[in-house]
């Protein structure tokens, strides 16, 4: 069950607000007042009396020494935990892995990171797989897959937007992501240059043009009014 607990600074966090701080700054854990308990009736009520640790599956759960003593919380252990569903929920964030159904095509996704490259995969799942590749993934699975739009936008670095229905199929590579210094240049790959004025027919002009309509198209994330078309045998790198 998510609760609202007290926490260290007196504002009023979810459990899993609670996690995402602890794992914000790199905690163990976080002091927070008992939701539990009657603070009016301890001894120290302005002092904190329980804490959140996160587990090894990255699952945040509560633990208060007076709910212990009094048996309290599962097997009386003085310990609460989130329900599966909300335990999937925090550990697609902090773990940005995460499965759903593009509502457009009607096919499910899980979304994660390659184990061999270390980058980031969308890749087609079956609705029958699911629960297993959750398992493998050490994840708690959910009672109902979230329904998302699943479409390329350019202009969004944003890849998993779970909560307002929208995962991207444009994945910005590191390069992308990279802030350019201003007035800093830099020169085309010999061979690149070779490749890109061979199919502008070795024209300075149409390179120069073709050049410019690149980085613009890169560096504002949006659509040119140009089109360039190019013509020549098969295997001169049209499509490259």
């Amino acid at each position: 069950m998510d609760m609202e607990l007290k926490i260290e600074s007196g504002a009023i966090e979810t459990l899993a607000g609670v996690a995402e701080i602890i794992n914000q700054n790199n905690r163990e854990k976080m002091s927070v007042f008992c939701p539990m308990c009657d603070q009016n009736q301890r001894k120290s009520p302005d002092s904190h009396n329980a804490a959140v640790f996160i587990d090894n599956e990255k699952i945040p759960f509560l633990f208060c020494s007076s709910c212990k003593s009094r048996g309290k919380g599962e097997y009386k252990s003085g310990s609460f935990y989130l329900d599966h569903n909300e335990k999937y929920t925090i550990q697609s964030k902090i773990l940005n892995r995460v499965v759903f159904r593009d509502i457009i095509s009607d096919q499910y996704f899980l979304g994660d990171k390659s184990k061999i490259s270390g980058e980031y995969n969308i890749n087609k799942i079956s609705k029958q797989n699911i629960s297993n590749a959750l398992k493998n993934r050490k994840m708690a699975i959910p009672d109902i897959i979230d329904e998302v739009e699943y479409f390329h936008d350019f202009s969004k670095d944003t890849v998993i937007d779970v909560e307002n229905g929208f995962v991207n199929r444009y994945i910005p590579t590191n390069y992308m992501l990279i802030n350019p210094k201003k007035g800093k240049k830099t020169k085309i790959p010999e061979t690149i240059e070779k490749l890109m004025r061979h199919i502008c027919g070795n024209s300075d002009e149409i390179f120069t043009s073709l050049v410019h309509n690149l980085a613009y198209c890169i560096q504002n994330r949006k659509k040119l009014i140009i089109a360039y078309l190019f013509q020549g045998t098969q295997g001169t790198g049209k499509g490259l």
